[in-house]
């Protein structure tokens, strides 16, 4: 099943930059696009140099790129720290305008857990001296510490980004190429190099019940496995005028993370079309089309009873993670894509 689903994903997927004016969020399915998929899902050739290949120039982080529909910026760690939807004015994201978090949109953070993180869990359980003999077991990973875990988390590296444009200008590019350094990558398992690619019309719907769409995609090609407890995320914070307003997609209705009951799974939520997000600034909604676990205000894992999230911090993507020890893989290895659209 899973190799039929991959290979389906694969033959769904224009080839880079021949988008002839398409979509990618109205092409392919929720596929999950994990280890075991065959081919190359790079979708961009790179050289030897670590470059792309092409008409690309050098992006400085920073710098703002005015793409026809969309005013873009990087900051220093590569996210997205300045998005303005030009059409309209709407500024998604802009970190010299208000509170907005460090982490933009689009970062992707590593995360390792140690001992003293499972036992912290354990404790919010509150298991019966009966269900002593198997839960501690069930839930905890007893002896990890032994082995070299460790509970932190990283950010990667820009090693550069790049800009161009396709189709005599119709649609504009920019790659991100970053790498994790230390313990992350040198001893545990995050990917060396992480890739995250955002791609746009220049010009606006000409339907006006049409949104106009910002694409994204993270990708790795060598993930090294790790049986140590981790994960990995990927963030997108905007800014919204009143953050309360956040629904997510699920199973056909939208669910306000605000309105879960105590216990009832408030820090980690399975979506089917995404969040959205409609206030007096206008409506908002981000789409992940192949990785649908979604943590509202923060990431967070190993939290048995959480409060209500505070939705200013956004929402964080799981792209993957070997926390537990039942209906999850024990490991995550070799290349993955994961893609996402932001839409006004």
């Amino acid at each position: 099943y899973v190799d039929l689903a991959a290979a389906q994903f694969e033959e769904s997927q224009p080839t880079g930059g021949d988008r002839s004016g398409t979509r990618s969020g109205k092409q392919a399915g929720p596929v999950a696009t994990v280890s075991g998929l065959q081919g190359n899902i790079t979708p961009w050739p790179v050289g030897p140099d670590g470059t792309p290949v092409g008409d690309w120039s050098p992006l400085p982080l920073g710098e703002r790129i005015d793409g026809g529909t969309w005013q873009l910026g990087l900051s220093t760690s590569g996210a997205v720290d300045h998005l303005v939807h030009r059409a309209s004015g709407r500024v998604i994201a802009d970190v010299g305008s208000g509170p907005l978090p460090a982490t933009g949109l689009g970062l992707v953070t590593y995360q390792s857990f140690a001992e003293a993180d499972y036992e912290r869990f354990y404790a919010g359980l509150t298991p019966t001296s009966d269900d002593e003999w198997w839960a501690r077991w069930d839930n905890t990973k007893p002896g990890i510490d032994a082995a070299g875990a460790t509970s932190g988390t990283w950010t990667p590296e820009p090693l550069g980004a790049w800009h161009t444009t396709h189709q005599g200008g119709a649609w504009h590019d920019v790659l991100v190429r970053s790498a994790y350094r230390g313990d992350a990558a040198d001893r545990l398992g995050a990917p060396p190099e992480v890739w995250t690619r955002w791609f746009w019309s220049a010009r606006a719907s000409p339907d006006p019940d049409e949104p106009d769409e910002l694409e994204a995609t993270v990708w790795w090609t060598d993930k090294p496995a790790n049986r140590l407890p981790e994960a990995t995320w990927c963030s997108f914070v905007p800014r919204v005028a009143e953050p309360e307003r956040w629904t997510l997609d699920k199973l056909g209705q939208a669910v306000s993370p605000l309105d879960v009951v105590r216990r009832g799974g408030r820090a980690l939520h399975a979506v089917g079309d995404g969040m959205a997000y409609d206030g007096p600034d206008g409506a908002l909604r981000i789409r992940t089309l192949d990785a649908p676990l979604v943590a509202p205000g923060r990431p967070n894992l190993l939290d048995a009873d959480p409060p209500l999230p505070d939705l200013a911090g956004g929402f964080h993507v799981l792209l993957h993670d070997n926390c537990w020890g039942t209906n999850f893989p024990m490991w995550s290895e070799g290349q993955a894509r994961f893609r996402f659209t932001i839409s006004v």
